[in-house]
């Protein structure tokens, strides 16, 4: 993949910053479909104070996939940073993507009713850190995932139906170390 983007990236005032990306990527492919089209990512952020802040964004981006060749998707995000007594720090975060895969290609032994494949991703997580000394923090967090798809695929031989689409739910917890 090839990209060249050019950006700003500064304040407005002393609380509000905003920074913005735009060009253009390509995709080269042997054979089947090549993503060639514009690249954006802008993102407005506002920190009323030094342990608030909020940032909302958008973009416009795409990566290779084993289906299609690629995949382009649009983004949109809101995530909200909290300090808390300067060090217990509380991050939580949605976005949703709508996702457009290049045309995919009928592979051998499966039939697929839909070769143009369209995902709607709902992303949710939070997120707790807490020093614990200069070097040791513990984070904890919950992470939702939504997927939604048109893609089907069927098997010929075994008559069964893989789908794409899925919810995932994941509570993690780690010990840092920095150095």
């Amino acid at each position: 993949p090839l990209r060249a983007t050019i950006g700003l990236n500064g304040l407005i005032t002393p609380k509000v910053s905003i920074s913005l990306q735009t060009g253009w990527g390509m995709s080269s492919h042997e054979s089947g479909p090549s993503f060639s089209n514009f690249l954006a990512d802008l993102q407005l952020s506002f920190a009323p104070k030094e342990t608030v802040s909020f940032k909302i964004g958008g973009r416009h981006d795409f990566n290779t996939s084993y289906l299609g060749n690629y995949y382009q998707f649009i983004e949109g995000y809101g995530e909200l940073e909290l300090l808390f007594a300067r060090t217990l720090q509380w991050n939580t975060k949605m976005s949703v993507l709508y996702v457009i895969f290049g045309e995919i290609i009928q592979p051998a032994g499966f039939f697929l009713p839909q070769l143009n494949r369209l995902d709607l991703i709902t992303r949710a997580n939070t997120r707790i850190t807490v020093p614990m000394s200069r070097i040791f923090s513990f984070t904890a967090g919950y992470e939702f995932e939504l997927v939604q798809s048109n893609y089907e695929a069927l098997h010929i031989a075994s008559n069964r139906v893989d789908r794409a689409a899925y919810i995932r739910n994941v509570i993690f917890g780690s010990l840092d170390i920095r150095y």
